[in-house]
């Protein structure tokens, strides 16, 4: 039952950090406001530490974020549009689909 219990809590932790980490890239890759890009990088880097460490303890636990990586994303995109209506936010992913990429690319270079 503890052990049991134990995998549950890692899945609802990937879930939480994943959702974070896609909310994050979605408010540093698609708002204009400067002001808030250093904090929203540090976020990003500790989401993605966080779960790269989980992911190093669990490597099954890596394609369990594939299976909620669009799950994730959903409610990622629904969260940011209700924290910061008027602006735009893609319909479509736009990330890599790549756990790795998601984890190291910094997506808001692109975007310059």
């Amino acid at each position: 039952e503890e052990i049991e219990s134990l995998g549950r809590s890692d899945l609802q932790k990937v879930r939480s950090f994943l959702r974070q980490l896609l909310a994050h890239l979605l408010k540093r890759c698609y708002l204009p406001l400067p002001q808030e890009f250093h904090h929203w990088e540090v976020e990003i880097r500790n989401f993605r530490v966080e779960l790269q460490d989980i992911f190093d303890d669990s490597p099954s636990l890596k394609r369990y974020a594939y299976e909620v990586l669009q799950n994730c994303w959903q409610v990622a995109l629904e969260g940011v549009r209700q924290e910061y209506k008027g602006f735009d936010f893609p319909d479509q992913y736009p990330f890599a689909e790549d756990i790795k990429g998601i984890l190291h690319d910094t997506f808001w270079v692109e975007q310059l």
